[in-house]
Order: structure tokens, then C-alpha cells, then sequence
């Protein structure tokens, strides 16, 4: 099942217009300009543009357009759009007297303007009451990202006690560290924003039948992981931000390949079942398909407006577009 094709047959429909958020149906005209910027450069500035960069590893790393981005947004609160020049000096990592760097660019610069896998047992977890709507949504995500790591460590335990393909362990083991990484992302940006994601709680460890795992992969993995990929992708198109985006795009690419996993281990977990067993696994999953476009909308809906604009209609129709494709596989 090649679920990246099914993201991007389903996002060609998406009605996108302007620059990078405006949807058909709100019309909306964020003020831009063109910006000169030419500011100084702490070591400790430095230290914390690579902590919130989701790419660069250390000062090397450091690109001259994201740095340029990213004063911009402090210093003007916008978004630069398009980067046209840039120079970069990076100060003295002592950060001694008169040993500051720079950052001198222009570009063009925009207003700011108007979830995967659950593990066997999952125990959600609460609101932790954090007053910025963005930081309590990326809390949460945080959370759901560590719980899919757990279901992914679950499941591939699972598989290597039942003598399921090696290739089926290693591709869940990868994607445990794929989550691992969505989960220091999304808890960075919930801490950025004053919001503090609770620790993954898990359900009792206990042994699951072949039929337990693969109703729970049907409708949490064929479904669930496969649409977060398409919300996912969704997000990285429409979010406010360039680095909101691109964090977005990545988490697309990497739930769809879980997703593709999904489905691989739905066709060796039906082997594994008799024929009344598999009816139930397929019709569980039917039904999840059958109401995915709700489900979607809802959680689009309940999001803040900066992660994308779109209305309900717009997101039930493209969910109803996803699910078609994945029942006719």
C-alpha cells in the first residue's frame, strides 16, 4: 500500500491560494513587506537559534536564511517569506567583549494571519492547563508521539516473540525512533510556548493475541497512522511559519511510511488468523474508514488556527478522498 501516493493524490485537491496558508473559503490578505535587517549576534543568541533549529546539530549547522528568519520573527513578529541576501558572522563562542556576530539580510516578510499510533491499552492523558492554546495542542502531541513510541516498541517486542519476519521487527524499531524524534519536537515547541507535556502513562504489560494486535493495527495503524500522515502533510502547507512547515512536511513523510508498515503487517497478521477472525479485522477497519472524514474535521476543527486554515467541509472532503483510496486498496 503505497500511502505517500494516497497523501499526495489527496492533497491535490486541497484549494490553496496566495503564498502558503490562504484557503479558498476564508479569503484572507495578510499585510507583507519588503525588510532590511542588520542586528548583533550573541553567543547566547547563537545557543538558542540551533536549540530551536529542527536541523542543525550545532553553530556549524546554522544556515544564514534561518538565522535571518528567525530575528526577523523576534524582532518584527512576522514571517519572512523570501530571503533575497544574507551574511552571516557567527560571534566568538566565549562571547568575549566586542567579540559579537551579525546578521545582515533583506527579504520579504508576511503578518502572521488567521495526531498516530496509540499503543494496546493507551491511557490518555490530561489537560495540563497550560493558557496558550498552541502550547497545550503541541503538549498533547507530544504525549501521543511518546505513546506511539511505545506502541511501536510494543509491537515489534510482539512480533519478535512470534516469529514474525525480521524485516516486520526492524521497520517498527525504526519507526520507534522516528517517533522518538517527533516527541523531542513537539515537546520543544510545547515548552517554548510555557506548556509541559505529561509523561507517557502506559496500560498493564500483558500478552496480546494475534487477534488483539491485529484489530489494533487495523484501525490505529491502517487508519489512524495512515490519515495523521495526510493531516500531517496537510500542515505543512498550510501552517503559519516557514520551520512549523517544514517540522509538519517531515512528520508526513515518516508517518506515511509508518503507515505503509501498517498495512504490511495487516496482510501477515491475517495469515495468522482464521476466516471469521479476519471478517471482524476487516470490518473493524471499514467502519474506522467509515468515519474518518468526522473524525478529521473534529480534530481539525479543535486546533489552533495557526497550525491551518481550512473549513470543516473542506477537510471532511479531503479525509472522505484519503479514506475512499485506502478502502479500495
Amino acid at each position: 500500500m503505497r500511502i505517500r501516493a494516497a497523501v499526495l493524490s489527496t492533497l491535490s485537491l486541497l484549494p490553496i491560494i496566495a503564498l502558503h496558508g490562504c484557503v479558498s473559503t476564508y479569503g484572507c490578505d495578510p499585510d507583507d513587506e519588503d525588510f532590511e535587517l542588520d542586528a548583533p549576534l550573541t553567543a547566547e543568541e547563537v545557543d538558542t537559534l540551533v536549540e530551536a533549529s529542527y536541523s542543525a546539530m550545532d553553530w556549524a549547522s546554522l544556515t544564514c536564511d534561518f538565522v535571518c528568519e528567525q530575528v526577523y520573527a523576534q524582532q518584527r513578529g512576522w514571517t519572512a517569506t523570501t530571503v533575497t541576501s544574507c551574511e552571516l558572522v557567527l560571534p566568538e563562542k566565549e562571547d568575549t567583549a566586542g567579540a559579537a556576530g551579525r546578521i545582515t539580510c533583506a527579504g520579504r516578510g508576511l503578518e502572521y494571519y488567521c495526531e498516530g499510533r496509540r499503543p494496546l491499552d493507551h491511557v490518555e492523558a490530561g489537560d495540563e492547563g497550560c493558557a496558550d492554546p498552541l502550547g497545550r495542542y503541541f503538549a498533547a502531541a507530544a504525549y501521543l508521539e511518546a505513546s506511539s513510541v511505545a506502541a511501536f516498541e510494543e509491537l515489534a517486542a510482539w512480533l519478535r516473540a512470534n516469529a514474525a519476519p525480521q524485516e516486520l521487527v526492524a521497520r517498527c524499531e525504526a519507526a520507534a525512533a522516528e517517533e522518538r524524534l517527533h516527541t523531542r519536537w513537539m515537546t520543544r515547541l510545547a515548552r517554548q510556548r510555557g506548556a509541559s507535556p505529561p509523561s507517557c502513562a502506559r496500560g498493564e504489560a500483558r500478552a496480546a493475541t494475534a487477534l488483539e494486535v491485529a484489530r489494533h493495527n487495523a484501525v490505529e495503524g491502517c487508519v489512524f497512522e495512515c490519515a495523521a500522515a495526510m493531516m500531517a502533510a496537510a500542515r505543512g502547507r498550510l501552517a503559519e511559519g516557514r520551520a512549523m512547515r517544514q517540522i509538519f512536511a517531515r512528520i508526513a513523510a515518516d508517518e506515511a511510511r509508518h503507515g505503509e508498515l501498517a498495512w504490511d503487517l495487516h496482510t501477515w497478521l491475517l495469515g495468522q488468523l482464521d476466516r471469521d477472525q479476519a471478517a471482524e479485522v476487516a470490518a473493524l477497519r471499514a467502519a474506522a474508514l467509515a468515519g474518518l472524514p468526522a473524525r478529521a474535521a473534529a480534530a481539525w476543527r479543535e486546533a489552533p488556527g495557526s497550525l491551518g486554515q481550512m473549513a470543516a467541509a473542506d477537510v471532511e472532503a479531503l479525509a472522505g478522498r484519503f479514506a475512499a483510496l485506502l478502502a479500495a486498496a
